[in-house]
């Protein structure tokens, strides 16, 4: 992404659940940080929302895997849960993705000295 390395994680996998095999128009959601630049590879984008912080619903504490749920949205006829980019990963797992993403960087480095 303009010449930076960027990990893309994939969620179903994160997860342990079922996916989908990526392909060329996979959607990835872009976000950025505390952990700097990095993209979730998803199945599917259904809607974009803007929500009103006051539409924010409290989640309790240890009911999901390394408290990665910040919030909760009542949409009527669905609840969404907001994930936390920074707690959807272990502390190991994001030292390993840091190493790739410097090795994937000097890679692009060496090829970006090849070609000049």
């Amino acid at each position: 992404l303009g010449g930076a390395a960027v990990p893309v994680i994939h969620l179903c996998r994160l997860f342990g659940l079922p996916g989908e095999v990526p392909g060329l128009y996979t959607p990835l959601l872009l976000v950025s940080g505390r952990l700097g630049p990095l993209a979730f590879l998803v199945d599917e984008v259904t809607d974009l929302l803007s929500l009103d912080p006051k539409a924010l619903l409290p989640v309790r504490e240890s009911q999901v895997f390394n408290n990665c749920v910040e919030a909760e949205v009542d949409l009527g006829d669905r609840t969404l849960h907001l994930l936390s980019p920074e707690r959807l990963l272990l502390e190991e797992e994001r030292q390993r993705v840091a190493a790739l993403q410097e090795a994937a960087q000097e890679r692009l480095k060496v090829l970006a000295g090849l070609r000049q």
